[in-house]
């Protein structure tokens, strides 16, 4: 006695109308037409240009504020890690 395998059932099995179908097909493209009418290619670069700040070089005394916490060390002491800005232990 061989055992059949299972047959997959229809998708339509709840008898939705055809008319149904193409109505709700229409109103899915509607609504995706009037989305693009509105806002836009969704698919397209919209990415704005880099835009840079600019000033004349000027010459001046050059004036500089610096807060930190912790002890003060002698240059000459810094490791070179921390010189370069590669401190990994923040």
């Amino acid at each position: 006695m061989a055992i059949s395998a299972p047959r997959a059932r229809p998708l339509a099995s709840a008898r939705i109308s055809r008319r149904l179908l193409l109505i709700g097909l229409a109103a899915a493209v509607g609504l995706g037409g009037a989305y693009v009418a509105i806002e836009g290619n969704p698919l397209a670069n919209k990415q704005q240009p880099v835009a840079f700040t600019t000033a004349p070089v000027t010459q001046g005394m050059l004036q500089l504020r610096v807060s930190a916490a912790g002890p003060l060390t002698n240059p000459q002491s810094v490791q070179e890690d921390e010189a370069n800005g590669n401190d990994d232990d923040r």
